[in-house]
């Protein structure tokens, strides 16, 4: 009878530790999915930096480096002040 439930306990530490196989398994297929994604993130992140500096190049660029050079020309007591304006102005022209 002993060896009945002996082997009872065997089988049913047998079983557990397959289901904790399972979930270990299980946790390593998570880890490697979340790093797929975030491999994935990373390998979209170059065409969105193109199409960001695309866009910007486009617009705004021109017009804040033109805003620098008179900022460096006339140094104002207030620059970031003098800047924005300098941009304002530049979008009511256009």
């Amino acid at each position: 009878m002993s060896e009945a439930s002996s082997s009872k306990n065997e089988d049913g530490k047998s079983s557990k530790s397959s289901k904790k196989s399972s979930k270990s398994k299980s946790s390593q297929n998570e880890s490697v999915n979340q790093s797929q994604k975030s491999d994935n993130k990373t390998e979209n992140q170059p065409e969105q930096i193109t199409s960001t500096r695309a866009y910007l190049e486009s617009t705004v660029t021109s017009v804040v480096q033109e805003g620098m050079l008179e900022l460096a020309k006339t140094r104002p007591d207030n620059p970031l002040e003098f800047l924005g304006n300098f941009i304002l102005n530049k979008a009511k022209e256009k």
